[in-house]
């Protein structure tokens, strides 16, 4: 009996899971926008619904600090001092104490509901329609964020000009749903500390948010052909191989205008849409993916300084904008294998990504809690035994898309050893239902126990583990940090490989479809994945999805044509990095 009814139990569960992922699934196709016809009203992006042109979505516009369910902000900024003894060298009976402090904030971006509800208004006096409705946020496909000081950081340099340049401090994973949180923390050193309140006292402090967000929409079908001479581009001082593997947004914005105006890249449009922003937006887009892989790392250091240039202009205009390119990551050059020349056709809908930026500062904290110690407090860490220290854990926003996709689940170990010999052990868990129960906050605690160093009892190791889907278990090292937060992120990035081919020329050879198959290497295990294209009117542009180790962009490609005699040619297995596959390269 207890048998039978177990199986109903579990039967029933596993028709609420499908019934669960159905809806989202139904839901993350009901929320498809045409992404070229959005509108900016009250200060609102709103793009319509492919399904329902009279319903839209509009882009979040506010960055801020989260606050609780009292309207107050979640922030806290600490100055700790230690007291230590002068060396029997110090004459003076007066002497400086070691000390930093500790920074601590969650931020979102979310829109108020009167912006929204003033930008249906304009809407529909705009478009002449009182059916017109505003019906939520876009659903952005993944993004990032930055945290932009000159203070916040480990160290200040010695050299004062270099000690005023901003510098990206933090970046990670934003969630990609309107209303999460991410938490920052930082770790300072006492001049840090003492310049970071200091600057607290001023209506704009030293500590800037940027949201980079991407959104994917079906883009404008356009009587426009793009062609590509891959000689022409390989003669590109900065696309020449081996000179330059990376770059920042704003080089690359540059070097697909000097290809356009070199003609190595040449645009023909035609009819009314021949010059819209619109349209130049999906060709650079287009081109962009063809030439670049975006990489998850800050740019380097080198480009820094003119990556910042353009996000601090960001932050000192308006809060938000769209783009096609990403200005807190940086680019990957791809290998060019291909030669002759690669026409692109744009006379029909297909799915194209832009990026929507949020910036803000964190604001004049000071003058409306600078005499709250809930908010900004100084203390002395003299008496160490009623100490305790909290590790707070963090996780990409981006894994909340990969659980139960990819990830079964990932395990921080936090072991402290302590001066007496003894040994506190932590650990937390973290899955789908784990991650949104506790909103991507966790923490261990430990105490005091035999730790007179107190320098030395900041510091614990950490351990990650991460337990996949298919079986495969990763077990990272050990390491030893004295940071306040540990942020958990992916060992893996994403990869598209997008498949290209001219049906003209795929018919005119007799070919009636084609498999494509690509293996690729993950921690120990070959994952393979494949798409079966049946040759129509339209050009193929189809993409694979690769999740590599990071720093991994190789893999292996087999191609099969099915021809019309019932025959099939194939290609033998070929490894590669270039993220393109042309099928319209049959073998001769």
């Amino acid at each position: 009996m207890h048998t039978k009814a177990n199986n109903i139990v579990i039967r029933l569960l596993a028709i609420q899971v499908m019934l669960i992922l159905a809806a989202i699934s139904s839901s993350c196709q009901a929320q498809q926008i045409l992404i070229d016809r959005g509108v900016r009203v009250a200060n609102l992006w709103c793009f319509p619904l492919v399904t329902n042109p009279k319903e839209y979505l509009y882009l979040p516009t506010d960055g801020r600090l989260s606050v609780d369910k009292n309207g107050r902000p979640q922030f806290s900024f600490m100055r700790y001092v230690v007291n230590v003894k002068g060396g029997d060298e110090t004459p003076s009976t007066i002497t400086e104490a070691p000390g930093g402090g500790v920074l601590h904030f969650l931020a979102e971006y979310s829109t108020p509901e009167e912006q929204v509800s003033r930008a249906q208004t304009a809407l529909r006096k705009l478009l002449g329609d009182e059916e017109i409705k505003i019906r939520g946020p876009v659903i952005f496909a993944s993004g990032r964020y930055a945290i932009i000081s000159s203070i916040a950081k480990a160290s200040v340099g010695t050299d004062a000009e270099t000690a005023t340049e901003k510098e990206m401090v933090a970046t990670g994973n934003a969630p990609v749903l309107e209303g999460n949180r991410i938490a920052v923390s930082f770790d300072l050193d006492k001049q840090s500390a003492q310049i970071l309140y200091n600057s607290f006292q001023m209506a704009n402090p030293d500590i800037s948010v940027v949201f980079e967000m991407q959104f994917e929409g079906l883009h404008d079908a356009y009587d426009a052909t793009v062609d590509i001479d891959w000689s022409q581009v390989r003669k590109d001082q900065q696309f020449s191989a081996g000179v330059k593997a990376y770059f920042i947004g704003a080089e690359v914005d540059i070097a697909l205008q000097r290809l356009m105006q070199n003609n190595a890249i040449r645009l023909v449009s035609r009819g009314e849409h021949s010059s819209t922003e619109a349209l130049l937006n999906t060709v650079y887009s287009k081109i962009l993916e063809l030439l670049f892989s975006k990489t998850e790392e800050p740019p380097p250091p080198s480009q820094q300084e003119s990556a910042l240039d353009s996000l601090t202009k960001l932050i000192s205009g308006t809060s938000s904008r769209t783009t096609y390119l990403s200005l807190t990551g940086s680019y990957r050059l791809k290998e060019m294998s291909s030669s002759g020349h690669t026409v692109l056709n744009f006379n029909h809908q297909a799915v194209s990504k832009r990026t929507a930026l949020i910036t803000f500062n964190i604001g004049d904290l000071y003058k409306k809690y600078g005499e709250d110690g809930n908010y900004f407090k100084s203390v002395n860490l003299a008496d160490p035994i009623y100490s305790q220290r909290e590790v707070l854990v963090s996780v990409d926003g981006s894994l909340l898309n990969d659980f139960d996709k990819y990830i079964n689940s990932v395990s921080v170990t936090i072991k402290k050893d302590h001066e007496n010999g003894t040994s506190t052990i932590g650990e937390v868990v973290v899955d789908r239902n784990t991650f949104t129960q506790k909103a991507n906050r966790f923490s261990v605690v430990y105490g005091w126990d035999g730790d007179k160093d107190r320098a030395k009892w900041l510091e614990y190791q950490y351990r990650v583990r991460w337990s996949f889907l298919d079986g495969a278990v990763l077990e990272e090292d050990w390491r030893t940090t004295n940071s306040p937060m540990i942020n958990v992120v992916p060992p893996y990035e994403r990869h598209e490989v997008s498949v290209e081919g001219d049906p003209q020329t795929m018919k005119q050879a007799g070919v009636r479809y084609s498999l494509v198959k690509v293996s690729y290497d993950f921690f120990g295990k070959t994952k393979t994945k494949q798409i079966l294209i049946r040759v129509k009117d339209k050009p193929v542009q189809e993409t694979i999805e690769l999740i590599q180790p990071k720093g991994e962009y190789r893999y292996t490609y087999e191609v099969k044509w099915g021809l019309q005699e019932g025959q099939e040619i194939s290609k033998p297995p070929t490894d590669d990095s270039s993220g393109i596959i042309f099928i319209d390269e049959m073998p001769g």
